[in-house]
């Protein structure tokens, strides 16, 4: 089937609806000839409340020095794996040297250390796997209509420019 998306350049400010139009292309009788037709269809985008907070605020945000806020979350996020993954190598190799009695045990420690291994989470849970592949496809669909919405909006931004210079009858030198 084919469709048309059709973006409208200059939206009212105060409408709430999407700027677009859905057609499809529809085989319809006009004066008992078969013709094809674009015919408006009607559409509702079905979104969650988490879903259209995390798009308005990609929306608002601007890139910094050729960096999204995506892109910095991201790398943020990295660093702080990065710090957690050596503290818990440091634990582990402090763990392996009581273990082969090379340090002398500290039992301080050592409670501080089971107490914080029962505050995670257990990993030998069958839905984890599936919760953390549903989770992570969420965010990723999030980010990707994040970046579309973006995308939308630097593209309003040039319509309303071509349209601004071809409406003047500007001459470009």
């Amino acid at each position: 089937q084919r469709r048309l998306l059709l973006m409208d350049p200059s939206p009212s400010t105060e409408s709430k609806d999407l700027p677009i139009t859905i057609f499809e292309y529809e085989l319809h009788m006009v004066n008992e000839t078969p013709t094809m037709l674009f015919v408006s269809i009607p559409f509702q985008l079905e979104t969650l409340q988490a879903e259209q907070i995390a798009m308005e605020q990609v929306a608002k945000q601007t890139p910094v020095d050729g960096e999204s806020t995506l892109d910095a979350h991201i790398d943020n996020v990295d660093s702080s794996l990065k710090t957690l993954r050596q503290r818990v190598d440091i634990m582990v190799s402090y763990l392996d040297l009581v273990a082969a009695d090379r340090v002398p045990v500290d039992y301080g420690l050592l409670r501080q250390i089971a107490n914080l291994c029962d505050h995670l989470p257990a990993n030998d849970i069958p839905d984890l796997d599936a919760d953390f592949r549903e989770d992570y496809n969420d965010s990723l669909a999030v980010a990707l209509l994040a970046t579309l919405t973006k995308s939308a909006s630097t593209a309003s931004q040039l319509t309303d420019n071509f349209m601004t210079i071809h409406n003047h009858g500007s001459k470009l030198a």
